[in-house]
């Protein structure tokens, strides 16, 4: 009796310790990715947001990325109350690219759910998230609608949820707002995808382009799981250092289209068309996944059912360049890259004559561009 006692004891033993091995290593569904850089206010905020959510599933990796201030603190003091939370230091400031990738390669999830350090995900945005994805398979990317600035119905953004208007969208601006994002994660292992270090400030962009790029569906959930910050010290000069990696990104996305160098950022609606055209023009279809008939119903839906812009390229020292005419009534044509607008006061064969601030020019047409004579 005594032996059978032990045994059964034994038995026991060996499925605790089995248990208390097995817990941890479990893999969540869900991890959220997130860097944070003397911020302690607004990432304690941030982690409170996580950390309430409705569903459990899901670990933090957060990098402290050589905060100077107390953030270190605070997020160990979340990681000493919850043992979801795993905390990364970095000696020296690595920046967000760098942080991001780690805890991609990093995370256990099988989704990865994007979070800054100066939002807040409302109490349902994981569990809503991981809904979604969980019902449409199809679907490598999904962002939220979110608040900005504050829970105010007023300050309430929806996106859009057509995968292939976004996919065109993606090579040219955002489809989603970065920190309101959930990833299949084997998508991105599968397809070697990571946030680009060139881009800066503008990473997220070259991101879901590179998801489009290998046919990845990218689209927009309706409902407001995220408040959005747009008013905290990150923006102070941030937006600068973004215009200049934006238009980086052009240029890789579609620069074998467009001279990036001519747009900026942000995209204007007729900057937004000429960028169209040239893709129908330019036969894009294969290289980007895009269907013609989606294209083409997209162009239509933004710019009207005709080719909306006639284009110039002015190649002079005074002029550097598109004019973009809006339509074939119009005399009038604006610079792409700056708000700056011309009369046409002529045109025909190869000749081109403007008016430019009270002085008329008259250009050469060439199939390099218009010259001035």
């Amino acid at each position: 009796m005594r032996k059978i006692v032990k045994v059964g004891l034994i038995l026991i033993c060996l499925c605790l310790c089995r248990m208390s091995f097995e817990s941890p290593l479990k893999a969540p569904m869900v991890s959220v990715v997130m860097s944070s850089y003397n911020r302690e206010v607004m990432t304690e905020r941030a982690m409170s947001s996580l950390i309430n959510q409705t569903y459990k599933d899901f670990e933090i990796l957060v990098f402290d990325d050589g905060s100077s201030d107390n953030t270190l603190a605070v997020l160990n003091d979340f990681a000493y109350r919850d043992k979801r939370v795993k905390v990364f230091h970095n000696a020296k400031n690595k920046g967000l690219v760098y942080n991001l990738n780690k805890g991609i390669d990093m995370a256990r999830g099988k989704y990865i759910v994007r979070m800054d350090d100066d939002d807040v995900s409302l109490p349902e945005r994981i569990e809503k998230q991981v809904e979604f994805m969980e019902k449409y398979p199809q679907f490598a990317v999904a962002g939220t609608a979110y608040y900005m600035n504050d829970k105010n119905p007023w300050n309430a953004v929806f996106k859009g949820s057509s995968w292939s208007d976004l996919r065109i969208l993606s090579y040219m601006h955002v489809p989603v707002v970065h920190p309101t994002t959930i990833i299949r994660k084997r998508f991105l292992d599968l397809h070697h995808i990571r946030y680009d270090a060139r881009f800066k400030s503008a990473e997220d962009a070259a991101f879901w382009a590179s998801i489009s790029f290998h046919n990845g569906k990218i689209t927009n959930m309706s409902d407001l799981l995220l408040i959005y910050t747009t008013n905290s010290d990150k923006y102070l000069g941030y937006y600068s250092d973004q215009a200049n990696n934006y238009i980086k990104f052009l240029d890789w996305s579609l620069g074998r289209i467009i001279p990036a160098n001519l747009l900026h950022f942000l995209l204007g609606d007729s900057q937004r068309c000429y960028i169209l055209e040239e893709m129908i023009k330019n036969d894009i279809f294969n290289d980007y996944n895009i269907l013609p008939k989606n294209l083409k119903s997209y162009h239509t839906y933004f710019c009207g059912n005709d080719m909306a812009y006639k284009n110039y390229v002015l190649r002079t020292p005074k002029f550097r360049g598109v004019l973009i005419q809006k339509s074939a009534n119009s005399n009038k044509a604006c610079f792409l890259n700056k708000d700056e607008c011309v009369e046409i006061i002529d045109e025909f064969k190869h000749v081109l004559k403007i008016k430019y601030q009270d002085k008329e020019y008259s250009f050469v047409k060439t199939k390099a561009g218009y010259y001035v004579q």
